[in-house]
């Protein structure tokens, strides 16, 4: 399987379960890293519109450590735009 069908597939379950559109992700195991952010573009393409996988600490699994700590907007290559990046347990203004 690749990133685009997984993300399909768990989208679908969580869409029929909750009866409500998701548009909101988040990796496992905050798995975004400098080396993933590839990721972004095609949660872009799929229609997401805010992501909360990136941690901004140093860990040997996970993390970018650069990143800002507070909620930003990432700007995409493709023609959707943006997407919202957001750390756990900070709400979105």
């Amino acid at each position: 399987m690749d990133f685009r069908n997984d993300i399909r597939r768990a989208r679908q379950v969580l869409e029929d379960i909750a009866g409500i559109p998701v548009v909101s992700s988040r990796a496992p195991s905050y798995s975004i890293t400098s080396e993933t952010l590839w990721a972004f573009e095609i949660l872009g393409e799929e229609g997401f519109q805010f992501d909360s996988s990136i941690f901004p600490i140093v860990h040997d699994n996970y993390g970018i450590p650069n990143a800002p700590r507070f909620p930003y907007v990432k700007r995409l290559k493709s023609s959707i735009g943006s997407l919202q990046v957001n750390r756990m347990g900070h709400a979105l203004s």
